[in-house]
């Protein structure tokens, strides 16, 4: 299935994001500036894509915010170089990243 089909897919079964609880809007809002407002439905993975293997099945996305999207992802982004840098897995950095410590 394409994003754009899973997003309306999750957006149909239950309009909030999975996240905050903010109702979201389907469609692609421009704010002033051409970037997208943080209601905006996005499709967000609970487990990374960049943590496991099995991160795109159906069973891992969940509808989402913008704003909560682009934040988690900004997280993320602090996470990524720690594991290059001391090589321990993916597994346990996303641990780490899950506990909220970073």
């Amino acid at each position: 299935m394409k994003n754009t089909e899973t997003k309306w897919h999750l957006w149909k079964k239950n309009k909030y994001c999975h996240w905050c609880g903010v109702k979201t809007r389907p469609y692609k809002n421009l704010g002033k500036n051409g970037d997208s407002k943080p209601d905006m439905a996005t499709v967000d993975h609970i487990v990374s894509r960049n943590f496991a293997a099995f991160s795109n099945r159906a069973s891992n996305k969940v509808l989402s915010c913008y704003k909560c999207n682009q934040d988690r992802a900004k997280n993320e982004q602090k996470l990524i170089p720690k594991y290059r840098e001391d090589n321990k897995s993916y597994h346990d950095h996303y641990l780490f990243f899950l506990s909220g410590k970073i």
